[in-house]
C-alpha cells in the first residue's frame, strides 16, 4: 500500500519520497470519503514536513487531521496530533504552546489508557519543561517516557528518549551520564539502521568530546553525524552540527563555510514561516542567534 512504501521511505529518511506517497493516499481516501484514513496520512503528511523542516507545512498538515479526528471522536488519533504539533512549536522554540498541546494530549490518552502514546506524549513534555528551565520536572517526565516505551517495547520511541536524556544531561553539565545515554542510544539504532537516531548519538557524543578538550574526535564525529543527517534530510540537526563544527574549525575560512550552512538552513526553515509570531520566537531562541550573530546578519521577523 502507498501508505506502507510511505511510511519505509520515511524510516529511511527519504521525506520527498514519502511525501508524494502520503499526498497521493490522502488523495485516495479523500476520494472514497474515507476519514480515518484522511486522518492517518495528515498525521504523516506532517511528520514527514517536520523532519524536512517544513514547519508551518506541517502544523497546517496536523491541525487538519486534528479538526477531522474531533469530529469522528478518534480519541487515540486526536492525541498523536498534538503530540505530534507540540513537537514542531518545540523545533521553533515556542516552549509555551508546545506543552499545551502535550499536555492536552496526555490528558487524553491517560484517561482512554494508551500506553504507546503516552511514552511520546511524556517525552515531550518532558523536553517542554527543560527548556523552559523545570529541569527537574523535565527529567522525570522523561524517565517516565524511557520506562514506557522500554515496557511496552517501542524502540523508536526509546530512542528518541535517549536523545532528549542524553542531550539535557549534556547541558546540565554531567556529561558521564549523557554519555552514557547517547552510547545506548549508538547501540540501539544500529541494529535497526535507524540512521536519523545514529546521527543524532553522534552529534551528543562529538558534544562530549569537544568538552573533553579532544576536539579532533570531535569533528571526525561530527563529520559522520553531519553525513547521515544529510543523507536522512534531518534539516533541524542538521544546522545544529554546523554550528557545532564552526565553534571549533581550525581556520576562519572552514568556520565561515560551516556558519554560513547553518544560516542558509535557519534561513529556509525563517522563510517557510508565514506566521509572524512563530517566526520572531524562532529567530529570538539564543541557539538562532548565535548564528545570526557569527554571520553578521539578521532575518526580519
Amino acid at each position: 500500500s502507498l501508505m506502507g512504501i510511505g511510511s519505509t521511505y520515511l524510516v529511511q529518511g527519504a521525506t520527498e519520497q514519502a511525501l508524494d506517497c502520503f499526498t497521493e493516499a490522502y488523495e485516495h481516501f479523500a476520494a472514497s470519503g474515507n476519514i480515518q484514513g484522511q486522518v492517518q496520512m495528515a498525521n504523516l503528511t506532517g511528520v514527514a514536513q517536520a523532519t524536512g523542516g517544513q514547519v508551518e507545512k506541517a502544523i497546517r498538515a496536523f491541525q487538519n487531521g486534528l479538526k477531522m479526528a474531533r469530529q469522528l471522536r478518534l480519541h487515540e488519533r486526536e492525541a498523536v496530533l498534538l503530540n505530534n504539533l507540540g513537537e514542531c512549536y518545540q523545533l521553533l522554540f515556542a516552549s509555551e504552546q508546545a506543552l499545551a498541546c502535550h499536555q492536552e494530549g496526555l490528558a487524553l490518552v491517560e484517561t482512554a489508557r494508551l500506553r504507546l502514546v503516552e511514552a511520546d506524549l511524556c517525552r515531550n513534555i518532558g523536553i517542554d519543561l527543560c527548556y523552559l528551565g523545570r529541569v527537574d520536572e523535565g527529567l522525570e517526565y522523561l524517565q517516565r517516557a524511557l520506562s514506557i516505551s522500554q515496557t511496552t517495547g517501542n524502540v523508536d520511541i526509546e530512542q528518541y528518549t535517549l536523545a532528549a536524556l542524553s542531550f539535557t544531561q549534556f547541558m546540565r553539565g554531567h556529561s558521564s551520564m549523557a554519555l552514557a545515554y547517547a552510547e545506548q542510544l549508538r547501540e540501539t539504532a544500529v541494529p535497526h539502521n535507524a540512521r536519523h537516531h545514529l546521527a543524532t548519538a553522534l552529534y551528543i557524543i562529538g558534544l562530549i568530546q569537544q568538552k573533553q578538550g579532544n576536539s579532533d574526535d570531535a569533528t571526525e564525529t561530527w563529520q559522520q553525524a553531519q553525513f547521515l543527517a544529510h543523507e536522512t534530510n534531518s534539516r533541524m540537526l542538521l544546522w545544529r552540527i554546523h554550528t557545532a563544527q564552526a565553534a571549533i574549525a581550525q581556520t576562519q575560512g572552514l568556520a565561515d563555510v560551516h556558519w554560513r550552512i547553518a544560516r542558509e538552513i535557519i534561513q529556509q526553515i525563517s522563510d517557510s514561516l508565514q506566521d509572524h509570531t512563530l517566526r520572531a520566537t524562532f529567530l529570538a531562541a539564543p541557539e538562532i542567534r548565535t548564528i545570526l550573530t557569527a554571520t553578521d546578519g539578521t532575518l526580519s521577523p
